[in-house]
């Protein structure tokens, strides 16, 4: 996700996967059509749970579906990774589904229209241990959180309490958890981050280095990215006071059993 600035509320249940399929509303209209365009993928899931998402590849779908991240995904032709779709969904009108629930909704659509069947598995594989140095950590803070946190009417504008801003070489969250910020890196490196730092608190963070691959494009308003500055690795312990520690311990995946290109409507 390189070049685009996102809002993430630390009130975002990360890594929970819910499979119960009691009574949910349903999508009354799903629309999914190749994308025509190369341009970046954006998603949203708007009040009264209307789904949208441009250029999106059925791994990101996928990703949205269960709150998983990327690498987390596994199995599958090639062409999971690579083909992009605009996916349009709309419930019925009575319908006001929670965002959890049009994820589950989303899975319905996923198995309906490409015929997704998958398998979830614990493997033990690599991960990055998060944990404090010896100068750390940063600084807890004590503001409150909005009833119910989420991102900013203006991507640029002021952050609330409980929200991360995501651009390339920089991050900065006000007043985040730490298991919030082991997803962003995570995320970020492609491989799980298992929060060991043991701090319960909320933390400003204001994280910035030299990605290792220069972003495509920028959005407006966004600051490039420094050439000549710290690894992530050395700007999380020289600004922040945390470490990533190689290590291996149980990593969640889905697994895709079988999946079809789906026709378009």
């Amino acid at each position: 996700m390189a070049g685009r600035i996102l809002v993430i509320a630390a009130g975002y249940a990360a890594g929970s996967i819910l499979f119960a399929q009691a009574t949910l509303p349903a999508f009354e209209v799903a629309s999914i059509r190749a994308s025509k365009t190369n341009e970046s993928w954006f998603w949203n899931i708007t009040p009264g749970g209307r789904f949208v998402c441009r250029n999106c590849t059925l791994k990101r779908l996928i990703v949205l579906a269960y709150r998983l991240q990327e690498y987390q995904v596994v199995g599958g032709p090639a062409w999971v990774s690579k083909d992009q779709f605009d996916v349009e969904a709309k419930p019925d009108a009575t319908s006001n589904p929670t965002d959890e629930q049009s994820r589950q909704m989303l899975r319905k659509v996923l198995e309906e229209r490409f015929h997704l069947r998958i398998r979830m598995e614990i493997r033990n594989g690599p991960v990055y241990a998060l944990v404090v140095v010896k100068n750390g950590p940063p600084r807890s803070v004590d503001r409150p959180l909005p009833a119910a946190p989420g991102p900013p009417s203006d991507p640029n504008g002021p952050m609330p309490p409980g929200a991360m801003r995501m651009a390339s070489g920089n991050v900065s969250g006000n007043a985040i958890p730490m298991p919030l910020l082991a997803r962003f890196l995570g995320q970020t490196l492609g491989r799980a981050v298992i929060d060991k730092t043991g701090l319960t608190g909320r933390y400003d963070i204001d994280i910035r280095w030299t990605p290792e691959s220069a972003p495509l494009d920028l959005p407006p308003g966004a600051p490039a990215p420094e050439l000549d500055g710290p690894s992530l690795f050395t700007a999380l312990q020289e600004q922040v006071g945390l470490k990533l520690e190689s290590t291996t311990g149980p990593v969640q995946q889905l697994v895709i059993k079988d999946v079809g290109r789906p026709s378009e409507n």
